[in-house]
C-alpha cells in the first residue's frame, strides 16, 4: 500500500511488471554508429531518431543527447534528446519518441519511466514527445476502416506512465511533425505502382515524359534552386523561408540519408514530340475526313492540333528566353531504413503548366524501389475530411498517388514544473503570432515597393 502512495498515478500492477523485467541500464552519451546501428532496424524507425538529426538540431539552438536502454547489455531502445533553455527553464523534446518495440507495453513503461526520473533528476520544466505510431486504420480516402487495427492502446501505455496526452486534433494544431500523412508502399512492381495513381495524374505524368521532363540525383552546388523557388512559395503565402545555409547544414550532416533531385526539362525534345504529334493527328484526320459520320471527331482532333500550335508557340517563347533547357524545381529527401520522407519540394512558379511535382513523386518512387525502399512518404496532410478545409486540395492531391492514409497517435507531455511550462507556452504563442505577422507585413511592403517601381 504505501510503494502504491508513493508511485502515484503509476500504479502496483505497473511497479510488479517493472519489477519482473531484467534490470534496464541507461547510458545517454551513445556512439552514433552504434546508435544509428539499432534505430534503424525498429519498426517505429523515423529519420529524426537517427543521430544525423541530432547533429542538425544542435546547430538550430539544441543540445543533442542519444540515450540507448540496455537489458543484459543488449539495447532495447533508443531515443534522440534534444534540449533547450528558456527564460523559464529548460525544456526536453524527443522527436517521434523512442525507437523500440512500441507494442511491448512493460518495455514503453519502463523506458518512460527512466525519461521521467531523468527530466525530475535535471530539473526540467516539461518533456515533450511526439509519435509516428499509427492510431487507426484508415482507407485511402481517409475514412476509418471499421475492422481496422487500432493503437489507442499505446496512448495509454503513456498516460499509465504519467505523460498527458494532447489529444487527437488536426493536423496542423501545432504539432513540429503532422499527425497525418499518406504513406505509398513500394512493393508492387513499378508499373502497378504507376497504375493505381488516378487516372489525370498518370496522364499528366505520361506528358511530361513526351515533354522531355525528367528526375536526376543532384549536389551540394544545386542547394541554392531550393532556396530560390521556397522564396517564391514563401512571398506568395507569406511565410519565412528557409535560408541556403540551413539546406547546406541539413544535407551535410544527413550525408547518406540525404538525397536531392532535380527535375528538368528538354525543350527540344518537348518541340519534337509535338511535331510528332500533330503529324499523326493530322494523318487520323486524313483516314476519315471524307466520311461524313465522322464530323465530331474530326472536329475534336483539330481542335487537339490547334492546342498543340498554340503549345508550341509558348515553347518557342520558353526557348527563346531560357534556352533548350530549364529547371522545374527541386526536392530534398531524408531516408531511414527502408523508408523515406519527401521534406521539402519547391516548383519553379514560370513553368506551372509542367506539373514538375508530379514527375518529382513518380520517378523518385521508381528509383527509390530500386534502392530497396519500401515505404514512401509524402509527409504532412491536414487529416481533415472535409473539402473546404484551406488545405484538402494538398491532401487529395496526395491522396491519388494510391498510397496509405496514415494518422498517428500525436503528442504527450510530461510537466514536472507546470506554471513554467504554460508561461512557455503561451510565449511561444504570441512569438510565433508576432513572427507571422511582422513577415507578412514585410512581405506586402516588399511588394508595394516593386509596384511603385
Amino acid at each position: 500500500m504505501m510503494e502504491t502512495l508513493l508511485h502515484g498515478s503509476i500504479g502496483y500492477d505497473i511497479i510488479e511488471r517493472l519489477r519482473m523485467r531484467k534490470t534496464m541500464e541507461l547510458t545517454r552519451k551513445t556512439d552514433p554508429q552504434i546508435f544509428d546501428a539499432f534505430a534503424t532496424k525498429q519498426d517505429s524507425i523515423h529519420y529524426s531518431k537517427l543521430s544525423f538529426w541530432g547533429e542538425f538540431e544542435s546547430t538550430n539552438g539544441y543540445d543533442a543527447e542519444y540515450w540507448s536502454f540496455k537489458e543484459e547489455q543488449e539495447i532495447v531502445a533508443t531515443l534522440v534528446l534534444l534540449k533547450k533553455k528558456s527564460i523559464f527553464g529548460t525544456f526536453w523534446y524527443i522527436p517521434n519518441g523512442p525507437a523500440m518495440d512500441v507494442f511491448d507495453q512493460d518495455l514503453t513503461e519502463k523506458v518512460l519511466t527512466m525519461i521521467k526520473d531523468e527530466a525530475l533528476k535535471d530539473g526540467a520544466m516539461f518533456v515533450r514527445i511526439d509519435s509516428n505510431i499509427p492510431r487507426l486504420q484508415h482507407d485511402n480516402k481517409g475514412d476509418v476502416v471499421e475492422s481496422g487495427f487500432n493503437n489507442e492502446f499505446v496512448t495509454g501505455y503513456y498516460e499509465k506512465a504519467g505523460f498527458k496526452h494532447t489529444g487527437y486534433n488536426y493536423g496542423y494544431s501545432g504539432y513540429l511533425f503532422s499527425r497525418f500523412t499518406y504513406v505509398l508502399d513500394l512493393e508492387k512492381e513499378f508499373d502497378q505502382l504507376v497504375e493505381q495513381i488516378a487516372m489525370n495524374v498518370r496522364n499528366l505524368y505520361k506528358k511530361n515524359l513526351r515533354r522531355g521532363v525528367s528526375v536526376h540525383d543532384a549536389g551540394r552546388d544545386d542547394l541554392h534552386y531550393l532556396v530560390k523557388y521556397g522564396k517564391e512559395l514563401s512571398d506568395k503565402l507569406e511565410f519565412k523561408p528557409k535560408s541556403l545555409s540551413f539546406f547546406q547544414r541539413l544535407y551535410d550532416l544527413a550525408k547518406e540519408h540525404a538525397v536531392y533531385r532535380l527535375c528538368v526539362a528538354d525543350l527540344s525534345v518537348a518541340k519534337e514530340n509535338i511535331q510528332t504529334e500533330r503529324t499523326t493527328l493530322y494523318a487520323s484526320i486524313a483516314k476519315v475526313e471524307a466520311n461524313p459520320r465522322k464530323a465530331g471527331f474530326v472536329k475534336e482532333v483539330r481542335r487537339q492540333i490547334e492546342d498543340l500550335d498554340k503549345e508550341e508557340r509558348d515553347l518557342d517563347e520558353l526557348i527563346r528566353k531560357n534556352g533548350n533547357n530549364i529547371v522545374l524545381g527541386a526536392a530534398l529527401y531524408l531516408l531511414a531504413g527502408d523508408r523515406s520522407y519527401n521534406i521539402y519540394t519547391y516548383t519553379n512558379k514560370e513553368f506551372p503548366s509542367f506539373h514538375a511535382t508530379i514527375s518529382f513523386h513518380v520517378e523518385t518512387i521508381k528509383a527509390f524501389r530500386e534502392k530497396g525502399i519500401r515505404h514512401y512518404d509524402f509527409v504532412g496532410v491536414s487529416g481533415s475530411l472535409d473539402p473546404k478545409d484551406p488545405y484538402f486540395g494538398l491532401q487529395d492531391f496526395k491522396r491519388k498517388f494510391g498510397g496509405d492514409f496514415v494518422e498517428n497517435l500525436g503528442e504527450f507531455y510530461f510537466k514536472p514544473k507546470p506554471k513554467q511550462a504554460r508561461l512557455y507556452d503561451r510565449t511561444m504563442v504570441y512569438r510565433r503570432k508576432f513572427e507571422r505577422k511582422s513577415y507578412s507585413i514585410f512581405v506586402k511592403l516588399k511588394r508595394k515597393r516593386r509596384a511603385v517601381q
